[in-house]
């Protein structure tokens, strides 16, 4: 049986990504490596393909504008080109910003790209996390937000990433220019 989601307090995690200082999400139910997967603010990418000494690629599943400003993507991301999935990211995007929008719609930015292509420094708020009821996956729910656009995020992640999940060997870079909220991953993925 999956256990209650845990509930997050906004905090800027004391790194790069904008925010106000306030309350660190309890997430003591979790083991340490854990803690750091679900606490990424824009690098998750960058984290497990340090652990594995790979790339990390992104195959998109699906990404559309369902009215104008309103963006729904759904990407799953990869250990090494074509490797192992280890996480799934479902996002929500509500622009205001009309240079956002035409970025998107007009302008072929893809939506994890967005902060970094129009310099918007976001803040990112880990508002639940939780375990499945095997034990196979994390999850967590946050926000990435910035001037006229707030990102709705929720990344289901294999509990095994940092650990015994079986990396492909490195090998030449992968062309993988999005991915699914990191915004700090110089090849891209919310």
């Amino acid at each position: 049986r999956a256990r209650p989601p845990t509930q997050m307090a906004a905090s800027s995690l004391g790194d790069i990504m904008g925010g106000t200082p306030g309350q660190l999400p309890t997430l003591g139910e979790f083991e340490p490596l854990e803690r750091v997967l679900l606490t990424a603010n824009g690098n998750l990418q960058r984290l497990v393909s340090s652990y594995h000494n790979t790339s990390v690629s992104v195959r998109v599943v699906y990404s559309r504008e369902v009215a104008t400003g309103e963006f729904e993507r759904k990407v799953a991301l990869l250990c090494g080109c074509g490797g192992t999935e280890f996480a799934e990211a479902t996002s929500r995007l509500h622009i205001t910003r009309a240079d956002c929008i035409s970025a998107i719609a007009d302008g072929g930015v893809a939506i994890g790209q967005l902060f970094r292509h129009l310099n918007i420094l976001p803040t990112f708020e880990l508002t639940a996390a939780g375990r499945d009821a095997g034990g196979e996956q994390i999850w967590r729910d946050y926000l990435l937000s910035g001037e006229g656009v707030v990102c709705e995020i929720h990344e289901r992640i294999r509990s095994d990433v940092l650990g015994a999940l079986v990396s492909p060997s490195p090998s030449a870079p992968c062309d993988s220019a999005d991915d699914a909220g990191d915004t700090n991953d110089a090849g891209g993925p919310a």
